[in-house]
């Protein structure tokens, strides 16, 4: 296959929402493709990379976390996480540069992908719910479906991937490509039902992550679309009520064990006491070295090595981890980075109600900007930071990002 050729290319990314649900293989192969179509189509085609100052910065720190590799207690081990990470920066780009290629048929195409596996997903999901097991027999365990995950990561896949989904929902309506009454009508549904699936998933963060999203949508967004969402979210809110109230197990999940888990015996922890002290340990391995870090994946080296009472296999929050990982300077990368994109958000909240005029890529940008939010909020629980899978959902969004700025950019 000739990687400059993007007609095969297209069908990797199409394969993308399918990717991330098979498992970390096929996820970190379309990673390591569409990177590579990146590097070989722009030096072929001579084309200058756009948004250069971002780039810059993403290379910045992924040379600072090699670096710190580098120079860490153990570069071999710490270097495991960092050395390859670029591929995550060509990845965002090459699914930037793929949508500018493709843009209508790229994003149709991935509509309906999407449309395929979240069906599939919700009867596998409610199979498993209602029978036991699901369609491969992996079992109920009767407080969290997980369908055909391997991991308890369902509720976070669909949140880090249902406003793509949307996006690509928003971005053919206003080319009039989803004038099928029935196909909307089925687009309005899945939201609903994926809002159920992330409910009987259990993950706890993921849920609160979807209604930060939802609440925030309808603050932001257009007319049009906050009605969609209002509609939505009072069915959704509807279904949910009646979930808990029938269902003991899932309501001891989401509410009993969230507010037992915070307090005992008069003390109060930060999501559970296991997580409290992971938080706690990941400040203490911090404050070892709090300027530069200990690099990449040292964090439970170091924190076994002082021997603090819990230690986690990572912090388990993303602000956090790279206090402890790789100190203030990889932190801040972050940090400026989630400031940034709440500021970009306050103006769209400004637009939407101070009298400016919107356009088609109002909503876009809204989808997208909170798809980042909720990926790098501050106050949640989530996986490893350097971790491919996770990884791969953190940047994806930024690609579709760059395209709505360039897209923008051509309207006005």
């Amino acid at each position: 296959m000739n990687i400059l050729d993007i007609k095969y290319i297209k069908y990797i990314i199409i394969f993308l929402p399918f990717s991330f649900a098979i498992g970390r293989f096929t996820t970190d192969l379309n990673i390591v493709i569409i990177g590579i179509f990146f590097i070989c189509y722009s030096i072929y085609n001579k084309i200058k990379i756009d948004y250069l100052n971002f780039f810059i910065l993403l290379i910045l720190f992924y040379i600072y976390i090699v670096v710190r590799s580098l120079v860490s207690e153990d570069p071999v081990y710490s270097l495991h996480s960092s050395l390859f990470y670029f591929r995550f920066i060509l990845y965002a780009y090459g699914i930037y540069l793929l949508l500018l290629l493709f843009n209508k048929k790229f994003v149709l195409n991935l509509f309906f992908s999407f449309l395929i596996i979240y069906a599939f997903l919700i009867l596998d999901s409610y199979l498993q719910y209602y029978t036991g097991q699901n369609i491969i027999s992996i079992p109920y365990d009767g407080t969290r479906i997980t369908s055909i995950f391997e991991e308890k990561i369902l509720g976070s896949y669909i949140v880090r991937t249902m406003p793509i989904f949307i996006f690509t929902y928003l971005y053919l309506s206003t080319l009039n490509d989803l004038s099928n009454k029935y196909l909307r009508i089925i687009f309005f549904i899945i939201l609903i039902l994926l809002d159920t699936i992330v409910l009987l998933s259990g993950e706890r963060t993921a849920f609160a992550l979807l209604i930060i999203f939802n609440v925030l949508i309808l603050f932001i967004s257009s007319n049009q679309l906050q009605k969609i969402f209002l509609l939505k979210s009072l069915i959704s809110f509807s279904v949910i009520i009646v979930f808990l109230s029938l269902s003991s197990n899932v309501k001891n999940r989401i509410y009993d064990e969230t507010v037992t888990s915070i307090s005992k015996e008069g003390n109060y922890y930060i999501f559970s006491q296991e997580y409290d002290s992971i938080f706690k340990s990941s400040v203490e391995v911090f404050k070892s070295n709090p300027l530069f870090g200990h690099g990449t994946r040292m964090y439970n080296k170091i924190c076994n090595k002082q021997n603090i009472e819990m230690c986690g296999s990572h912090s388990h929050n993303s602000y956090l981890q790279l206090l402890s990982e790789t100190g203030i300077i990889g932190f801040s990368f972050l940090f400026i980075f989630f400031i940034y994109i709440v500021f970009q958000l306050f103006i769209l909240f400004k637009q939407r109600y101070f009298g400016y005029n919107i356009n088609n890529f109002h909503d876009l940008k809204t989808v997208v900007l909170l798809l980042i939010f909720i990926n790098f909020f501050p106050i949640s629980s989530n996986g490893n930071f350097f971790g491919n899978w996770i990884s791969a959902l953190y940047f994806l969004p930024i690609g579709f990002y760059l395209f709505t700025l360039k897209s923008d950019e051509k309207f006005n």
